[in-house]
């Protein structure tokens, strides 16, 4: 009787133990699992601060910086003929004038201007022997002069100034409605204010530039202008 308790004992501590083992290594997985999941937020907590640090840091950054509007892309127009140059954005389009010469990057003659709207920018290229100030005096009475009966007797011809173009000494003055030469006729003015500014070029060549006043787009534009002689 004795010997068979002791067997039963036996019997009953192997059976306890093989269920203990399992339930052990359960116990382990869970627990370990649940430790796991239980550091996940306080690690993703850190990174949610840092970013949201370094997100107030470039916010300060931004509002101590001057702001930038992009303007669209930049173009860069170069007259191979005549060496000058100057920057326009993508919004303008810019043609030749001159039929003889359609090559818009040796013509005499462009005009820059956004679609639907007034001209912005013109360009014209006269050659004459005289010196840039008799050549300036000349163009200016060429309105003053006109006595076409279709110009308002109101056209703005202010006088002439000296200014600088590109770093060059030149003359400029502000005409309305229409511009007047002898050898291209009429140039219209779209009831617009222009300033006609005119320098010396290459050779005998002298250039007359003209922009829409008051207009920021073609002020910018002829600000860029520049010569490579």
């Amino acid at each position: 009787m004795k010997k068979y308790r002791t067997r039963l004992f036996i019997a009953l501590f192997i059976c306890f133990a093989s269920l203990s083992l399992p339930l052990f290594l359960v116990w382990q997985h869970y627990s370990t699992t649940t430790t796991m999941v239980h550091n996940e937020p306080a690690n993703a907590s850190v990174v949610d601060q840092k970013i949201v640090d370094e997100t107030i840091e470039r916010i300060a950054q931004l509002k101590q910086s001057p702001a930038t509007v992009s303007t669209g892309t930049v173009q860069i127009y170069t007259n191979i003929a005549f060496k000058y140059l100057f920057e326009y954005p993508s919004n303008v389009a810019l043609q030749t004038t001159a039929e003889m010469d359609p090559d818009v990057f040796t013509s005499k003659s462009i005009e820059l201007f956004v679609p639907g709207h007034a001209l912005l920018i013109g360009v014209d290229i006269l050659e004459s022997p005289k010196t840039l100030a008799d050549f300036a005096v000349e163009v200016r009475n060429w309105q003053v002069d006109d006595i076409n009966p279709n110009i308002p007797s109101d056209r703005l011809i202010s006088d002439l100034k000296k200014t600088i173009i590109g770093g060059r000494d030149a003359f400029s003055f502000d005409l309305s409605v229409l511009f007047h030469s002898p050898n291209h006729g009429y140039t219209l003015g779209d009831n617009n204010v222009y300033t006609y500014v005119i320098t010396e070029g290459v050779g005998d060549y002298k250039y007359i530039f003209r922009y829409l006043n008051g207009d920021e787009q073609a002020k910018k534009i002829f600000d860029s202008i520049s010569f490579t002689n």
